[in-house]
Protein backbone atom coordinates (compact mmCIF):
# COMPACT_ATOMS: atom_id res chain seq x y z
CA UNK A 1 0.00 0.00 0.00
CA UNK A 2 2.84 2.38 0.81
CA UNK A 3 4.35 1.90 -2.63
CA UNK A 4 1.00 2.62 -4.24
CA UNK A 5 0.59 5.82 -2.23
CA UNK A 6 4.09 6.93 -3.18
CA UNK A 7 3.46 6.30 -6.89
CA UNK A 8 0.10 8.09 -6.63
CA UNK A 9 1.60 11.19 -5.00
CA UNK A 10 4.39 11.32 -7.58
CA UNK A 11 1.83 11.08 -10.39
CA UNK A 12 -0.32 13.82 -8.80
CA UNK A 13 2.67 16.15 -8.47
CA UNK A 14 3.46 15.63 -12.18
CA UNK A 15 -0.14 16.47 -13.08
CA UNK A 16 -0.06 19.61 -10.90
CA UNK A 17 3.06 20.90 -12.70
CA UNK A 18 1.29 21.05 -16.06
CA UNK A 19 -2.21 21.92 -14.84
CA UNK A 20 -3.68 25.37 -15.40
CA UNK A 21 -5.73 26.15 -12.31
CA UNK A 22 -8.92 28.17 -12.11
CA UNK A 23 -9.85 27.04 -8.60
CA UNK A 24 -7.64 26.68 -5.56
CA UNK A 25 -6.00 23.30 -4.92
CA UNK A 26 -8.27 21.05 -2.85
CA UNK A 27 -11.45 22.96 -3.70
CA UNK A 28 -13.05 20.15 -5.69
CA UNK A 29 -15.20 17.28 -4.52
CA UNK A 30 -13.28 14.94 -2.21
CA UNK A 31 -12.84 11.36 -3.45
CA UNK A 32 -15.44 8.86 -2.23
CA UNK A 33 -12.81 6.22 -1.48
CA UNK A 34 -9.50 6.57 0.32
CA UNK A 35 -6.29 5.62 -1.47
CA UNK A 36 -6.21 2.31 0.39
CA UNK A 37 -9.78 1.49 -0.64
CA UNK A 38 -9.00 2.36 -4.25
CA UNK A 39 -5.99 0.02 -4.25
CA UNK A 40 -8.12 -2.73 -2.68
CA UNK A 41 -10.75 -2.21 -5.40
CA UNK A 42 -8.08 -2.74 -8.05
CA UNK A 43 -6.72 -5.83 -6.31
CA UNK A 44 -10.20 -7.34 -5.86
CA UNK A 45 -10.83 -6.92 -9.58
CA UNK A 46 -7.48 -8.48 -10.47
CA UNK A 47 -8.07 -11.45 -8.19
CA UNK A 48 -11.74 -12.18 -8.82
CA UNK A 49 -12.54 -10.55 -12.21
CA UNK A 50 -15.83 -9.18 -10.92
CA UNK A 51 -17.83 -6.81 -13.08
CA UNK A 52 -17.47 -3.10 -12.36
CA UNK A 53 -21.14 -3.03 -11.48
CA UNK A 54 -20.52 -5.52 -8.65
CA UNK A 55 -17.38 -3.65 -7.55
CA UNK A 56 -19.39 -0.44 -7.47
CA UNK A 57 -21.96 -2.08 -5.20
CA UNK A 58 -19.25 -3.50 -2.95
CA UNK A 59 -17.47 -0.16 -2.56
CA UNK A 60 -20.62 2.02 -2.71
CA UNK A 61 -19.61 3.91 -5.87
CA UNK A 62 -21.02 3.94 -9.39
CA UNK A 63 -19.99 1.44 -12.05
CA UNK A 64 -18.14 4.13 -14.02
CA UNK A 65 -16.32 5.34 -10.90
CA UNK A 66 -15.20 1.78 -10.15
CA UNK A 67 -13.92 1.47 -13.73
CA UNK A 68 -12.13 4.83 -13.57
CA UNK A 69 -10.49 3.94 -10.26
CA UNK A 70 -9.36 0.56 -11.60
CA UNK A 71 -7.86 1.97 -14.80
CA UNK A 72 -6.08 4.77 -12.93
CA UNK A 73 -4.40 2.42 -10.46
CA UNK A 74 -3.71 -0.21 -13.12
CA UNK A 75 -1.70 2.35 -15.10
CA UNK A 76 0.21 3.34 -11.97
CA UNK A 77 1.04 -0.26 -11.06
CA UNK A 78 1.94 -1.44 -14.59
CA UNK A 79 5.65 -1.51 -13.77
CA UNK A 80 5.07 -3.18 -10.40
CA UNK A 81 2.60 -5.95 -11.31
CA UNK A 82 3.78 -9.14 -13.02
CA UNK A 83 3.32 -8.96 -16.82
CA UNK A 84 1.47 -12.29 -16.81
CA UNK A 85 -1.21 -10.80 -14.57
CA UNK A 86 -1.64 -7.82 -16.88
CA UNK A 87 -1.97 -10.16 -19.87
CA UNK A 88 -4.70 -12.07 -18.04
CA UNK A 89 -6.60 -8.81 -17.58
CA UNK A 90 -6.31 -7.93 -21.27
CA UNK A 91 -7.40 -11.42 -22.32
CA UNK A 92 -10.33 -11.37 -19.89
CA UNK A 93 -11.49 -7.95 -21.13
CA UNK A 94 -11.28 -9.13 -24.76
CA UNK A 95 -13.33 -12.24 -23.92
CA UNK A 96 -15.97 -10.14 -22.15
CA UNK A 97 -16.14 -7.82 -25.17
CA UNK A 98 -16.57 -10.80 -27.52
CA UNK A 99 -19.23 -12.36 -25.31
CA UNK A 100 -21.14 -9.09 -25.03
CA UNK A 101 -21.15 -8.70 -28.81
CA UNK A 102 -22.65 -12.20 -29.12
CA UNK A 103 -25.31 -11.44 -26.53
CA UNK A 104 -26.39 -8.31 -28.42
CA UNK A 105 -26.96 -10.37 -31.57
Amino acid sequence: MALGKLIHRKNQSEIEKTKIRINQPGSGTPPKLSEEEQIVLMLVYLRHHLSFQILGLMFQVSESTAHNIFTYWQKLFEGELPPSLLEQIKNCQEEVHLLSSWVVL
